[in-house]
């Protein structure tokens, strides 16, 4: 296929089902190609910026956010701790990963680079593991807890690692009720952090 049908083929498939987000598999379907024949036009389509490569066998025509991607890299993920603080604009300074907590462990590495900026899973105990109600950014109460939950597991002090700010906004009934899901060590630090 030529570069002209490749983006006639993909904004097809955006506006008549809405999808953005393909696998290797799929695309050598829509495309009648051949795995090794379609490989080598991914490489070329890449190379001249028609598609985009997200990660490891997914491809789209359109850049993604790092909030976007995550549900086709893993959809049982939410984004929490630094990063989720970060976007929530509690923190100052901006995470070098995207930490997500999932609940399926699978084939995949934890860490996963993508073209989006680079993800790090965790899979938390059952108990803490809250997938966020709408999107895929814990709130902020949600967050700072997994925040400091995940640095006491690397025993560092949460005050060390960022410098918190705007916690008055957070909701004192929402964030008590979330630390009962939490160790003891959790609780305590947050009581120190929030005051």
């Amino acid at each position: 296929m030529k570069t002209m049908e490749w983006m006639r083929l993909l904004e097809r498939q955006r506006l008549e089902t809405g999808k953005a987000v393909f696998t290797i598999t799929e695309l050598a379907n829509l495309s009648a190609m051949s795995r090794a024949s379609l490989h080598v036009q991914l490489n070329r389509l890449v190379a001249a910026g028609v598609l985009h490569r997200y990660t490891h066998g997914l491809y789209g025509g359109v850049a993604l956010s790092s909030d976007e991607l995550l549900p086709h890299i893993d959809g049982c993920a939410y984004g929490t701790g630094h990063y989720a603080l970060f976007r929530h604009n509690l923190v100052t300074q901006a995470p070098s990963l995207v930490t997500c907590f999932s609940n399926r462990r699978h084939a995949r590495n934890r860490i996963v680079r993508a073209e989006a900026g680079t993800y790090e899973f965790v899979f938390p105990s059952s108990r803490i593991y809250r997938p966020p109600a709408r999107g895929t950014l814990a709130p902020p109460e949600q967050a700072l807890a997994d925040f400091v939950f995940l640095c006491l597991r690397k025993r560092v002090q949460p005050e060390s690692v960022v410098t918190l700010r705007h916690l008055d906004r957070l909701s004192k009934k929402t964030l008590g009720g979330l630390l009962k899901q939490y160790p003891a060590t959790v609780s305590r630090a947050i009581a120190k952090i929030v005051g």
